[in-house]
């Protein structure tokens, strides 16, 4: 299929986040045409499970990262990281 190798390619990046603890979280598109949340983010979940296998030790890693990147301090790390500078 065209998609194969974009499929390959988010594989292939998501076992490199995972093998280096990458903060990553789970969620659906809220952009994409006809991806309804609730069953985009079980979609997702079920995809990186595929990918990765399901263990404990994923599951953890995919909740540290959505408590991590949902933290109010984290947010503002990001924010402050990133902020355009001011003209």
């Amino acid at each position: 299929s065209v998609l194969d190798p974009i499929i390959e390619l988010a594989a292939k990046n998501l076992r490199l986040a995972y093998k280096y603890r990458a903060k990553v979280a789970l969620g659906s598109d809220a952009g994409a045409y006809m991806v309804l949340h609730g069953k985009g983010l079980m979609d997702e979940y079920h995809a990186f499970m595929d990918i990765l296998g399901e263990s404990r030790d994923v599951r953890a890693w995919l909740a540290d990262g959505e408590k991590r990147i949902m933290s109010r301090s984290e947010e503002k790390r990001i924010q402050d990281t990133f902020r355009r500078p001011e003209s």
